[in-house]
């Protein structure tokens, strides 16, 4: 499993050729979290625009 500073990656959810999606735990505030992790060894230059635009998207919805 993958390592993420700060976190603890509970469970992986989903997982194809181009994304990783993993559930867990902030370690400071003990939220849960998803965390999606995008393979670059994959990306094209559309898919790292489309993984940019969904992190921006997601930074307006207040949860």
């Amino acid at each position: 499993m993958v390592v993420v500073p700060g976190f603890k990656l509970t469970e992986t959810l989903f997982v194809d050729k181009k994304i990783i999606l993993h559930k867990g735990i902030d370690d400071t505030s003990k939220q849960s979290v998803l965390i999606k992790i995008l393979l670059l060894a994959d990306a094209s230059l559309e898919d790292i625009t489309q993984f940019k635009q969904e992190y921006q998207i997601s930074e307006t919805i207040n949860c």
